[in-house]
C-alpha cells in the first residue's frame, strides 16, 4: 500500500506527516498543492 500525501512543502504540519512516514519506512507519494491559487480550498 502506498500513501498519497497532499500538502505544501513549507507547512510544518505536512512536514510532521512526511517525517512520520519516513521514520516508519512507509511508501508514499508526495503531491504538492498550489496554495497561492486556492487549491487548498477544493
Amino acid at each position: 500500500m502506498t500513501y498519497h500525501e497532499h500538502g505544501v512543502s513549507a507547512s510544518g504540519n505536512c512536514y510532521k506527516v512526511r517525517l512520520a512516514l519516513e521514520q516508519l519506512n512507509l511508501p508514499y507519494v508526495w503531491h504538492e498543492v498550489d496554495m497561492m491559487n486556492g487549491a487548498t480550498r477544493t
